[in-house]
Parts: structure tokens; C-alpha cells; sequence
């Protein structure tokens, strides 16, 4: 049986990557073949996000709320492996939990092209410490996502845990959304 999920949202969505070749400023590029190698550089992490500034899911108001998805290598520098996590703010509801995974969860992709196409994997979630501010142009983020820290939501299906990630600078705006269904 098909769960229909209305929503009506608004908002945008960004990303960044640890790309340590490419002359972007943040780089949001996938795949990177910016600065002076033209080939693929695999970046140390990547991550994509949406940010509403209003709306609702299933009549659960989600407005100011946000959700991110992470993808590192499993161990820092060995670009074989990856693991995908989800994040969503720590002053979250379970019930925005729950809307902002229904409407974002399947779309919402953090995997870096050259590591190759993402498998059918269900990723983790937790909550965790999120800061976000807009400007014209990027928008900065900060993030310390500490897995024994943070709240675990609901296990996924890589087998790894997850390292410690911390970011704290800009992020590429990509589209605004406004949707309603």
C-alpha cells in the first residue's frame, strides 16, 4: 500500500565537499575536476541540504527546519569505501523528524560521483547540533556531528560507524523549491 504524503514546502537546498584541488570557494562541484587536475579528485567528505522557510508535511508545520546528508569515505583517506548518514537539528520534534524524512529522505543525496553510483542503502539518522545562516549568495554552516554524542533515530543499513564530522564555513545555495502537493 502507497502512503500519500501532502506537503506544500518551501525552501532551498545547498551543498559543500571537502575538496582539497579545487579552486571553488566552497566547491559543490560533482565531480570535481577543478584546479590544476583535470581528473576526478575525491573529496573527503560531501555533503547536501535543505533548508524550509515554511510549509507543512501531513499538517506537521516544518517551517525553519532543515536536514542534511553526509557521505565519507569509512576510513580518512582511503577513498574505497563509503557510508552515507542523515542529520537533522537537534531541537527537532520526532514528528518534523518524521515529515522532513518522508518528503527528503529519497531524494535528498550526498554520494560523490567518483566513488561511483550509491548503493540501495538505507542511511542512519541522528540529531544533532546544526547551525545555519543565509546571505545573497552562500549560506554558512556549522556542524559537529560526534555520533556518541548525537542521537541516534534509527540505525541504516551500512555497517560502519560513523566518523566525527566538523564544518564550519560556507555552502553553496543550488535551487529554491517551492512545492505543494
Amino acid at each position: 500500500m502507497e502512503t500519500t504524503i501532502r506537503h506544500a514546502v518551501e525552501g532551498v537546498t545547498f551543498g559543500a565537499r571537502g575538496c582539497s584541488s579545487c579552486t571553488c570557494d566552497p566547491c559543490d562541484c560533482n565531480p570535481c575536476t577543478c584546479g590544476d587536475n583535470r581528473t576526478p579528485s575525491y573529496p573527503e567528505w560531501r555533503v547536501s541540504g535543505c533548508a524550509l522557510t515554511s510549509g507543512t508535511v501531513n499538517g506537521v508545520n516544518v517551517a525553519q527546519q532543515y536536514m542534511l546528508s553526509l557521505t565519507q569515505p569509512v576510513k580518512a583517506g582511503i577513498y574505497t569505501d563509503w557510508y552515507s548518514v542523515l542529520l537533522l537539528p537537534e531541537e527537532a520534534s520526532e514528528e518534523q523528524c518524521e515529515a522532513l524524512l518522508a518528503v527528503f529522505e529519497s531524494t535528498l543525496n550526498s554520494w560523490p560521483a567518483e566513488a561511483g553510483d550509491r548503493p540501495a542503502l538505507r542511511s542512519a539518522v541522528y540529531q544533532t547540533r546544526i547551525g545555519l545562516q543565509f546571505g545573497e549568495e552562500n549560506a554558512g554552516l556549522s556542524v559537529r556531528f560526534d555520533p556518541q554524542k548525537s542521537r541516534l533515530i534509527r540505525t541504516g543499513d551500512f555497517t560502519v560507524t560513523p566518523r566525527i564530522w566538523t564544518y564550519k564555513g560556507e555552502v553553496a545555495l543550488r535551487d529554491v523549491f517551492n512545492t505543494g502537493r
